[in-house]
C-alpha cells in the first residue's frame, strides 16, 4: 500500500475508513483532496426475475442481522448501521451527481 506508484486516486469513504483503521500508518501517508456529497450506500440488489416470497425472506433475514444483538460487533466492524429497505428517497445526493457529471460532459456513466 502507498507504494509511490499513484499521484491521484478515488477512494470510496468506507474503503478509506477501513485503510484508517486497519493500516494507520498507511492512511497517515494520504491526503484528501476533495470530498464528493454526502450520500446513501449502494442498494443491496438481486435479480428482477426474484420472486415476492425470496424478496421477503431476504428483507427479513437483513431485518434479522440488524436486530441481532450478538452482531453488534461485526455491524460496526463494518461500519453497518442498518438496511433502510426503500433506498430510493435518500439517493438524492447521487443523482446530483450524477447529473452534474453529464454536465460536465460525462453523459456515459457505467
Amino acid at each position: 500500500m502507498a507504494q509511490v506508484q499513484a499521484d491521484v486516486a478515488a477512494i470510496d469513504c468506507v474503503s478509506f475508513a477501513h485503510i484508517q483503521r486497519l493500516y494507520p500508518a498507511t492512511s497517515a501517508r494520504l491526503r484528501v483532496l476533495a470530498w464528493t456529497p454526502a450520500s446513501r450506500s449502494l442498494p443491496l440488489i438481486t435479480a428482477r426475475s426474484t420472486d415476492a416470497a425470496t424478496l421477503a425472506a431476504l428483507r427479513a433475514g437483513l431485518a434479522a442481522v440488524a436486530a441481532d444483538e450478538t452482531l453488534a460487533p461485526v455491524r460496526a466492524r463494518l461500519f453497518l448501521r442498518g438496511f433502510d429497505l426503500d433506498p430510493e428517497p435518500g439517493f438524492g445526493a447521487v443523482l446530483r451527481l450524477e447529473a452534474s457529471a453529464r454536465r460536465l460532459g460525462y453523459p456515459e456513466l457505467a
